[in-house]
């Protein structure tokens, strides 16, 4: 058991956020919210300080994030402006190291939706509020403990350096100013400024403090390519403001930016003004002989790497007083006989030149009362100017200003704007303005009940709301939905399976009007948008246990009409009807029966037969790409497989004759619609292998479907390919259907039976036809 698992406060939050997990009252979700900040709070009524420390570190983050999942279209009808802003508060006033992690980790797990724009905005209030920097302040005091968390400080400077590319990632077009590179490098740099401030804070007051963290935030920025923005915003607030470190003002010429050399003779100054961080001097200096006195290092460091290594350390020499030379003097000996070899024998003169110039310094340190090194090379004025400075420079004067120290939390002020209007009115008096007599009233017959609900901005919020109870809500979602779905194809894509189960598995709903047809047209646009993953669902669900009878009839009616949107086929318009643009079409009435395939087919065979001295009849029909093609195996083939096995609640060959007939229409439908496909062929063998298996059904509905689906594979399938890869199973159909023809008892099956045959007949002529003339 958790330490904190029996305590009040873990009980009090449980209870709390259990009772928000469901909560549909705004009035009372603002009670929960209340009861938690008290938690948080930093006046007298606020819990106590052992209280709020178990919050803060037990239970703040799983509240923020269980805020940030509930965050939808629900609860923006339920959180009035002040309750947003007690929303808003917890991310805002809490410790700002996990408030910023949970806001970061929702980007990475919603798609564009309300809870994303409220994350968003929050973000932005955070950043500009200089929250940034108690990021960067907290990390640095948990440094100082013992167990930290270094996995847990890893994401949160992955996470400052990467912002803006993160962010620029998951907006996209969307994205905020804030979070642009130009804008937001320059906050860190300002969060750093005021972290440094802390720092010296601290340590003036005793008390302890670790810098690596802003350390690493510094060079991971600089590694990342974002120095320039980044450090321009370092120098210019050090140019304006007083800073604890004064030496950093010498950092700018009167153009604003500052030499090498004027850089280092400003830290390593400072490092000496003060007995406390002088053994950090002589630390510099012991690293930077290593560095410089490395065989390594004089072979593939280029110039302008040796200069500034040499300045470094002749700058250190001069701030050394005797005591400390006398105590580094093993230092300098060693990196003087292993050091002044290398540079002797490079064969860049003037890595070789500057190798000598601090070799005859670090001779002349060691005792200035022996002779010293001297060699022989040309003075330029680079080597000069290496000389100057072994004169210490001024780094300290007297008038620097200290820096402005701004807190980094305060309390979001709440702007209250006032009513009070002032109306000017003019010299009529009250009663003539008062006065409506002449006014017409308006004709409010036709007006219709304004719904109260919101028309949902995301696709991702339509899920939420269609997983609720409330009616108006749905009512709303599913009347946009079909629009949602084709005005956001991407977003749409990343939830269409996820959505397409939701409507799917949706109960009627009795108080919704059009229920059946707005959510039948939103799974037909679902399918139409994705159709690969969509159908693979649907197919693979028609099979599937626990599934009503209802349930497979719509997956098959969805499958039919979505081919059918795919190929761009034209169908007699009073079995059809069309949706908002991109034109979705599909069946006009409650898919309690199958569209008229049959006059479909008619038309199509008509079309087969060869006329002569009639003119065109209608304009010829602008040809367009078939999208149904590429995907038609997709449609068809997990269909066909399966049928032959019984299952608990589910069996076409047994009692569910009425799905079985219905699939095997859907089956001949997507047959019709690969007209000219290349997977045409193996799908009519496929085909003709299953209506032989049933061809002796019992139900007549069954057999016309088989006999419907005989008419497709003519259609559809070249007959030279016909003929040459299934010229057995077309002898067979045909014998079969001259059976069908003379004996059976149904009407419609013999039509059906006597129109394959004459439909054989006349492809088999319009063949040999052009060789007879």
């Amino acid at each position: 058991m958790d330490q904190d698992s029996a305590t009040p406060v873990h009980d009090a939050v449980r209870d709390t956020m259990s009772e928000i997990s469901t909560i549909s009252d705004g009035e009372r979700l603002a009670e929960l919210l209340n009861r938690i900040k008290y938690y948080l709070g930093a006046d007298e009524n606020s819990a106590p300080a052992h209280e709020k420390a178990e919050f803060t570190r037990t239970h703040y983050t799983p509240f923020l994030r269980l805020l940030v999942a509930q965050m939808g279209p629900q609860w923006m009808d339920l959180l009035t402006s002040d309750r947003l802003e007690l929303w808003d508060s917890f991310f805002l006033e809490g410790p700002a190291d996990q408030a910023f992690l949970v806001l970061m980790e929702s980007f990475g797990r919603s798609g564009l939706c309300t809870r994303l724009d409220r994350c968003v905005l929050v973000l932005e209030r955070f950043l500009q509020r200089g929250s940034l920097a108690g990021v960067i302040w907290e990390v640095c005091q948990q440094n100082l403990e013992a167990n930290h968390t270094s996995i847990l400080h890893e994401a949160i400077l992955g996470r400052i350096c990467s912002l803006p590319d993160h962010l620029a990632n998951c907006l996209q077009k969307r994205n905020k100013p804030l979070f642009y590179p130009n804008n937001y490098y320059p906050l860190v740099g300002s969060a750093i400024l005021r972290v440094l401030q802390m720092v010296s804070d601290s340590l003036r007051d005793g008390k302890g403090c670790s810098i690596s963290f802003v350390s690493q935030v510094l060079g991971k920025i600089c590694m990342q390519g974002r120095h320039t923005s980044f450090g321009r915003k370092v120098i210019q607030a050090t140019m304006s403001s007083k800073w604890e470190l004064p030496s950093f003002c010498c950092i700018c010429t009167s153009h604003g930016l500052s030499a090498w050399k004027e850089m280092l003779q400003t830290i390593l100054g400072y490092l000496s003004m003060d007995e406390s961080r002088r053994p950090l001097l002589l630390k510099v200096l012991h690293e930077l002989l290593e560095v410089w006195s490395s065989g390594t290092v004089v072979k593939h460091s280029p110039h302008a790497q040796h200069l500034h290594l040499s300045r470094a350390i002749l700058i250190c020499l001069s701030l050394l007083n005797q005591q400390e030379l006398g105590n580094c003097k093993q230092d300098l000996l060693s990196a003087l006989t292993s050091g002044t070899r290398h540079y002797l024998d490079s064969s860049v003169p003037s890595i070789r030149h500057l190798g000598m110039v601090v070799a005859e310094c670090l001779s002349r340190h060691i005792d200035s009362q022996a002779p010293s090194l001297s060699f022989q090379y040309e003075e330029d004025e680079e080597i000069k100017e290496l000389k100057s400075l072994l004169t210490p420079l001024c780094v300290c004067p007297q008038d620097a200003p200290t820096i402005e120290k701004t807190p980094i939390k305060s309390s979001p002020s709440k702007v209250k704007s006032a009513n009070n209007t002032s109306v000017e009115t003019g010299s009529k008096s009250d009663s003539e303005l008062d006065s409506d007599d002449d006014l017409e009233p308006y004709d409010m017959s036709a007006d219709t009940e304004m719904k109260k609900s919101k028309t949902p901005k995301y696709i991702r919020d339509c899920i939420e709301v269609l997983l609720s109870d409330d009616l108006d809500k749905v009512e709303v979602t599913l009347n946009s939905l079909v629009a949602l779905i084709w005005a956001n194809p991407v977003a749409t894509k990343e939830v269409s399976v996820e959505l397409t189960k939701i409507l799917l598995h949706l109960d009627d709903k009795p108080g919704v009007e059009r229920f059946a047809e707005l959510r039948y047209s939103s799974l037909v646009a679902l399918t139409v948008l994705d159709p690969v993953p969509v159908s693979q669902y649907l197919t693979g669900e028609f099979y599937a246990v626990n599934y009503s009878l209802r349930q497979r009839m719509d997956i098959l009616d969805v499958l039919a009409s979505a081919a059918q949107n795919l190929s761009k086929i034209s169908t007699p318009a009073h079995t059809l009807s069309s949706n908002k643009s991109p034109q979705i079409v599909t069946s006009s009435q409650k898919p309690d029966s199958p569209v008229d395939w049959k006059k479909v087919v008619e038309e199509r065979i008509k079309s087969k037969t060869r006329r002569f001295a009639k003119g065109s009849s209608a304009p010829a029909q602008v040809s367009v790409p078939n999208r149904f093609h590429a995907v038609a195996g997709h449609f068809f083939f997990p269909l066909i497989q399966n049928f032959d096995r019984p299952m608990v609640t589910f069996n076409l060959l047994g009692d569910d004759r009425l799905v079985l007939g219905r699939m095997v229409h859907t089956l001949g439908i997507l047959m019709h619609l690969a007209l000219h496909a290349t997977i045409a062929s193996q799908m009519g063998k496929a085909l003709l292998e299953f209506v032989w298996v049933l061809r002796f059904h019992i139900d007549s509905f069954v057999r016309q479907g088989l006999l419907f689906c005989i008419s497709t594979v003519l259609l559809s399938v070249p007959w030279e390919r016909l003929m040459t890869d299934m010229s057995e199973e077309v002898l067979e159909m045909q014998c079969w259907l001259a059976d069908v023809a003379e004996k059976d008892p149904d009407d419609d099956c013999r039509r059906l039976a006597l129109n394959g045959l004459v439909l054989m007949e006349k492809l088999r002529n319009n063949i040999k036809g052009p060789t007879e003339d």
